[in-house]
C-alpha cells in the first residue's frame, strides 16, 4: 500500500530508532539510516569538559549542598552545547551504533557529531545532490573550502586571492547546474566575492574619479558599486531560476559587512577593523511560490541561522522540533551578549563626501 522505491530514515533517539527499524522491516524496501548524530561535549567556564551525565550529578550535588546555584547554572548552560543526541553512550547513540552493526547504516552513523561536516558527507551518500560554485579563492587551509570540497560538483573560479573576479562569472555555471538533469533535489551554493576588501578589483572607479575628481573616496565608491552589482546579480539569479519552470526557493545572506578608516591620507574599506554596524547584514528569501513583497522588521543574531535554515529546508529534529522562521516578526533574545559587544566597538558613521570636500577644499 506504499509507492516508495526506497527510504532514508533520519532518527536520533532511543525510541524512534527501533520504531523506524520496525517500519523499514514492515514495508520491506531498500532503506538506509542516517542519524542526526550525537552532540558535542561541553566546556564549563573554567575550561573543564562536561556532558549530560555531569548535569545530572550537578543537580544531585546542589541538593546535597556541595554545589551552589551558580555552579549548577554553569553546567545548565554548557553541558549540552550543540544539536544532536545526548553526548554519551546512552540508548540513543547505542541504537545508532546498532544500526551500523546490523548493516542498516553507513560507518560513522552513531559516532560522527551532528555539527561536523563529516555528517554532510554521510547525508550526501544517502542521496542528496549538491553543487558548490565559488568566486572566492580555493585554499586547502580554509574551513569554507573544505566544506565546498564535499559537494558532488564544485567549481572555484580561482586559487588563492591573486585578483578579484566578477561574481557575474558564476552565472553560466549556475545556469548549467539548473539545467542539468537530476532525479534528486538540488542544493546549489553560490559563494560570492561580494564586497570584500579590494572591491575596486571588480568595478571601475574611473566613473567616480571623472565625476567627483577627488580620489580620497575611491574605495567608498567601489564599495557602493559592488553592492549595486550584487543586487543586479541576485536579480539575474532569480530570473534564471524562474525561467527553468522548476519549483525553487532562494535564500541570500552575508556573513559580515565592512567598515572604513583612514590610512596614509586615503579612505580604505576594511574587514578586520570591526565597527558598531559592520554586522548589520542583508537577508532575504524568494521562491517560485511568492505572490507579494513583504518586509519584516526585527532583529536576528547569527545564533539563529542554523535553526532558520532548518526551517527554510523543512527539516525538524528532536532538538529543534519547531525550527524558528528567520523571517518571522519579533526580536531574537540576546542570550550571548551581542548588544554589549557591539556597544564596545567604534562608531562608523556614514561617509559625507560633500562635507569632506568643504573641509579639504577639493573640487
Amino acid at each position: 500500500a506504499h509507492q516508495f522505491d526506497g527510504l532514508v530514515m533520519i532518527p536520533n533517539c532511543d525510541k524512534n530508532v527501533p520504531g523506524l527499524l520496525m517500519a523499514a522491516a514492515r514495508v520491506n524496501v531498500p532503506t538506509v539510516f542516517v542519524s542526526g548524530g550525537p552532540m558535542l561535549a561541553g566546556r564549563l567556564s573554567d575550561g573543564r569538559r562536561t556532558c549530560l551525565s555531569h548535569m545530572f550529578e550537578a543537580v544531585g550535588a546542589y541538593k546535597a549542598g556541595t554545589m551552589d546555584e551558580d555552579g549548577v547554572r554553569d553546567y545548565e548552560e554548557n553541558a549540552c552545547p550543540s544539536c544532536g543526541s545526548c553526548s554519551g553512550m546512552y540508548t540513543a547513540n547505542s541504537m545508532n551504533c546498532l544500526c551500523e552493526a546490523i548493516g542498516m547504516a553507513l560507518p560513522g552513523n552513531g559516532t560522527i557529531p551532528g555539527v561536523y561536516s563529516a555528517r554532510l558527507r554521510l547525508a550526501k551518500k544517502a542521496g542528496f545532490s549538491t553543487a558548490w560554485l565559488s568566486n572566492q579563492g580555493f585554499s586547502d587551509s580554509t574551513p569554507i573550502s573544505a566544506i565546498g570540497s564535499l559537494a558532488d560538483r564544485k567549481k572555484w573560479n580561482r586559487v588563492g586571492y591573486t585578483r578579484t573576479w566578477s561574481d557575474f562569472d558564476l552565472l553560466p555555471l549556475l545556469r548549467a547546474e539548473i539545467q542539468r538533469p537530476d532525479e534528486k533535489p538540488k542544493l546549489i551554493v553560490l559563494h560570492l566575492n561580494g564586497s570584500h576588501p579590494g572591491v575596486c578589483g571588480s568595478v571601475n572607479p574611473d566613473q567616480y574619479i571623472s565625476k567627483v575628481g577627488d580620489p580620497y573616496y575611491k574605495e567608498a565608491f567601489c564599495y557602493v558599486e559592488s553592492i549595486r552589482n550584487t543586487d543586479k546579480l541576485l536579480g539575474l539569479i532569480y530570473d534564471a531560476l524562474k525561467a527553468s519552470k522548476q519549483t525553487f526557493s532562494m535564500l541570500y545572506f552575508s556573513d559580515h559587512g565592512l567598515s572604513h578608516s583612514e590610512m596614509a591620507g586615503q579612505l580604505v574599506i576594511k574587514h578586520g577593523h570591526p565597527s558598531d554596524r559592520c554586522r548589520d547584514i542583508p537577508l532575504f528569501q524568494a521562491s517560485s511560490e511568492d505572490l507579494q513583497h513583504v518586509t519584516v522588521k526585527g532583529r536576528r543574531f547569527g545564533d539563529s541561522l542554523t535553526e532558520g535554515i532548518s526551517h527554510w529546508l523543512g527539516i525538524a529534529t528532536k532538538q529543534i522540533p519547531t525550527p524558528k522562521d528567520l523571517f518571522a516578526p519579533g526580536i531574537d533574545p540576546d542570550t550571548h551578549g551581542h548588544e554589549s559587544l557591539m556597544k564596545q566597538r567604534r562608531l562608523d558613521p556614514a561617509i559625507n563626501i560633500l562635507e569632506h570636500q568643504k573641509e579639504t577644499g577639493s573640487p
